[in-house]
């Protein structure tokens, strides 16, 4: 698969799951999670992420641990936008 489309099927996969991750990109053992901020019409005007030690935890833990946090996070700044 050609570098263009991978990068089309990432951005595809976490458009439609609604957040982002990455796993070892920018360091080794570090795991990156991010979510869009939208404005009251929805239209995406940032993004909010955390970036954390893979350690032992899972893809899947890290996610139902962090994700809500980012979620929350996001509903906050909309009041701000």
């Amino acid at each position: 698969m050609m570098v263009r489309e991978k990068l089309r099927e990432l951005i595809a996969t976490a458009r439609s799951r609604g957040y982002a991750i990455t796993e070892q990109q920018l360091d080794p053992g570090m795991r990156g999670i991010a979510v869009p901020i939208r404005s009251r019409t929805s239209e995406v005007v940032g993004a909010i992420s955390v970036s954390l030690p893979m350690g032992n935890e899972s893809t899947s833990a890290a996610t139902s641990r962090v994700l809500p946090v980012l979620r929350e996070v996001e509903h906050s700044l909309l009041a701000l936008l």
